[in-house]
């Protein structure tokens, strides 16, 4: 499963905020610590995946995740009300 479906899962309620939102401290690391993998670093995979993408919620969502503001990003960005 790819962040992107746990995002929507989240999004959707299938996961719980706790659960969820445990994860991005990691993803905030791996943004950070921008290890390669063979010859792609970290952030050049997320450019190039955000860019193919072009799904302007989760990348909005990551960004501030990467950025170091997790509690924000959930704000901005969690679940989605339904009618």
């Amino acid at each position: 499963m790819h962040q992107w479906d746990k995002f929507r899962y989240w999004r959707e309620g299938s996961l719980d905020d706790v659960t969820y939102l445990a994860w991005m401290p990691f993803r905030y690391r791996e943004h950070r610590d921008n290890q390669k993998l063979r010859d792609l670093d970290y952030r050049s995979g997320w450019r190039a995946f955000s860019t193919w993408h072009e799904d302007a919620e989760f990348t909005g969502f990551m960004e501030l995740v990467f950025s170091g503001d997790i509690q924000r990003a959930a704000r901005l960005y969690g679940r989605r009300q339904t009618a």
